[in-house]
């Protein structure tokens, strides 16, 4: 019989009682519905939800209650027994999907819930769930509207504060490009406009092309009075070559007849991005 209760606890999320097995509280989401939950001192509280959350959950008495979330699990416990102002506490969270979770959370000296599971699957409540369900009072309502707003300004104030990051870094990269190249030579029909331009960032040299001709150029470079070939990748989509490093004169050679030159005009960079 152990056996047996062992295996169960292992494959199901079971909580073990003294008089047998007793399954996880669950709870279908509703919109705009508060969710009854007993809590116990010594004892925590498991809530799963059916997606991640976006922020920390919110408790409406952080003194009295601890409240941890993670991923999209949320633990609660009181930290007293006896305290009348610990007697229970709110709390909000929100989702991935920007669905806000209620929670009216009571303390018990008895009876508790160990376990929630919040599904997304339907409408109905499974089997006496529509207990844990109650109707919140004008003052629950406002302090869970005020939890939901004060994290959705969180994820607002997070979003503009990577947008400032990404626009940062743009104009951080802006100043390292370098765009005083010029060239010539070429093939009919193309010639020298066979290039849209040509610029590097410190790091790398890029070298737009007008026309697709599917990487047949090779690249080489002036080095040291000698003319070596450059490891290059090609961009089909963008007609773009990239090369590792900054010189002072390219070759794109299609053969041993056309070759386009491309000269760097002054070492006037900014640094390297």
């Amino acid at each position: 019989m152990m056996q047996a209760k062992a295996l169960l606890c292992m494959f199901f999320p079971f909580a073990i009682s003294a008089d047998g097995i007793t399954s996880c509280k669950e709870v279908h989401y509703r919109e705009n519905v508060t969710y009854s939950v007993n809590a116990r001192l010594h004892h925590a509280t498991h809530i799963i939800l059916p997606e991640h959350l976006v922020a920390d959950p919110i408790s409406g008495n952080k003194e009295l209650w601890v409240t941890e979330g993670r991923a999209n699990h949320i633990f609660i416990k009181p930290t007293t027994q006896n305290d009348k102002d610990g007697l229970s506490t709110t709390v909000t969270a929100v989702t991935q999907s920007n669905k806000s979770f209620h929670f009216f959370v009571k303390r018990s000296n008895d009876a508790f819930d160990l376990c929630v599971v919040v599904k997304t699957d339907g409408d109905l409540l499974v089997g006496d769930a529509l207990s844990g369900i109650m109707a919140p009072n004008e003052q629950q309502v406002q302090g869970l509207q005020n939890q939901t707003t004060s994290l959705q300004h969180q994820l607002q104030q997070s979003n503009l504060s990577a947008k400032r990051k990404v626009q940062d870094a743009l104009s951080t990269y802006r100043n390292y490009i370098y765009t005083r190249y010029r060239w010539s030579g070429g093939k009919k029909p193309w010639g020298k406009n066979l290039i849209s331009d040509v610029y590097d960032d410190g790091r790398y040299t890029f070298i737009r092309l007008v026309h697709d001709v599917q990487g047949v150029y090779a690249v080489f470079a002036n080095q040291n009075d000698k003319e070596q070939f450059i490891d290059y990748s090609y961009d089909e989509q963008n007609k773009l070559y990239r090369l590792t490093g900054i010189f002072d004169s390219l070759f794109l050679k299609q053969d041993e007849h056309t070759q386009i030159t491309i000269q760097r005009v002054d070492d006037n960079s900014h640094g390297n991005y």
